[in-house]
């Protein structure tokens, strides 16, 4: 991995580079501030919309730093994501205790499907719980 630019190459073209991922967390961040009454995609109020874009962001939040040096969309770069993620914890406490991925088993999926990726290290992933004991 090239971590400035690019996931992987397949015969000399780049896969996915780091801007179309900047693009698409800047879109996803822009439709969670058309609601300024709440912090879901809706609103106040957790929508389907909300259960459909869980695990994309979930996943996006903790496997991007991995692979992008500065690419965190659990920052104020990304402060509306960053709302919502915390809103999810929060204010759904099925999500934050049973379903939400740890940053071992993330970075476990990460290893095993792409073991020719070299991952960003030292990376510290907010937010996220630890392996539970």
């Amino acid at each position: 991995i090239f971590r400035n630019q690019k996931i992987r190459e397949r015969d000399g073209e780049v896969i996915v580079p780091k801007f179309k991922f900047q693009v698409c967390l800047e879109e996803i961040d822009e439709i969670l501030e058309e609601y300024d009454d709440g912090p879901f995609f809706c609103g106040r109020d957790i929508t389907a919309a909300d259960i459909f874009w869980l695990p994309y962001l979930e996943r996006l939040a903790a496997q991007l730093p991995l692979l992008y040096e500065g690419l965190e969309p659990r920052s104020l770069d990304y402060a509306a994501i960053q709302e919502w993620l915390d809103a999810m914890d929060q204010e759904i406490p099925c999500y934050a205790c049973m379903v939400k991925g740890t940053v071992e088993t993330w970075q476990q999926i990460l290893a095993k499907f792409h073991p020719e990726l070299e991952l960003v290290s030292g990376v510290t992933i907010p937010n996220l719980p630890r392996k539970r004991t």
